[in-house]
């Protein structure tokens, strides 16, 4: 089984919930803003708190989704760093196989 890892790909999935957090930031924005001072005094509170939660609500979204865009460029700096490691062990090993190989022709 192999495992393959799009950097690009994954990189662009991140924008994509970069610009996801940034529209509900716009949407909590625009809640916050709505006005209620137009409405009766039997509605006003009820309107106010509907508001209140979903201005919450959505700024929620709006910090998980940065955090999912956070979370992908993390995770495509980690498969870097193994693939960069990964790369410098397996030339080591060659070089030690290839001292070790070039030490028993100088001893024969």
């Amino acid at each position: 089984m192999t495992l393959a890892v799009t950097f690009l790909e994954v990189g662009r999935r991140a924008h994509g919930w970069d610009e996801q957090n940034l529209q509900l930031l716009a949407s909590a924005r625009q809640i916050s803003d709505a006005p209620t001072g137009g409405l009766t005094s039997a509605v006003k509170g009820a309107a106010d708190a509907f508001l209140t939660s979903w201005h919450r609500h959505v700024t929620t979204l709006a910090e998980e989704a940065e955090s999912t865009g956070d979370d992908l460029r993390g995770a495509v700096e980690d498969y870097m760093l193994t693939d960069d490691y990964t790369a410098s062990a397996s030339y080591d090993l060659s070089m030690d196989e290839y001292a070790e190989f070039h030490q028993n022709l100088v001893d024969r």
